[in-house]
């Protein structure tokens, strides 16, 4: 079985040039009710500027049962963050993330998460190329999938609505490269026919 917290270690250099960006994030859905949940801790360097580097912590909440989206994103000094270089330890203002749970919030846009809740795989990290390629220039972009198919239980708060999360299903992802992605064309799925 690979190594889960091999795969999660930042792979951020602070002070290189040549700009960075790295994300962990997770999402789940309701087990039978239309109602997701993504949250996102990042780090973003911008090329060329080492020192505008900066902590994000981002948040949307998908209810189609009322047919409302709600995001939110919240930028914070990198003095205030920390990354793990060997395991899943991420630390963004008052947010942390680590390979067992997730507690924090952020604010802005206009609305204001908060979230606590711990997950679990029995899966191994699922890898979207082969191993080599991680460690290679290209692709620019890498992604990976260390905990697939994970349960979380605990709760999401929305603008001052508390949702339960209790057996929803998802995954913790994590993603990093040299040229960030301006756009994306996003599906999610967490298994197939119970795989």
């Amino acid at each position: 079985m690979l190594e889960r917290a091999h795969w999660n270690g930042a792979r951020w250099r602070p002070q290189e040039a040549r700009g960075h960006y790295e994300s962990w994030f997770l999402r789940a859905n309701h087990p039978s009710r239309p109602l997701a949940f993504w949250i996102r801790y990042t780090i973003f360097e911008p090329r060329g500027r080492p020192g505008d580097a900066r902590g994000e912590l981002w948040a949307v909440a998908f209810d189609a049962e009322r047919g409302r989206v709600v995001g939110s994103k919240q930028d914070v000094d990198i003095g205030r963050c920390a990354f793990g270089k060997s395991a899943l330890e991420v630390t963004i203002g008052d947010a942390t993330l680590d390979a067992e749970a997730l507690v924090g919030g952020c604010e802005g846009q206009g609305h204001r998460f908060a979230w606590s809740m711990r997950y679990a795989s029995d899966e191994p990290p699922l890898l979207l190329v082969d191993p080599p390629l991680y460690g290679a220039p290209l692709p620019k972009a890498k992604a990976l999938v260390p905990a697939p198919l994970a349960v979380f239980d605990g709760w999401l708060e929305v603008d001052g609505e508390r949702i339960p999360i209790d057996g929803w299903v998802g995954s913790q992802n994590h993603n990093w490269g040299s040229q960030h992605t301006d756009r994306y064309a996003w599906g999610q799925v967490a298994g197939f026919d119970g795989r």
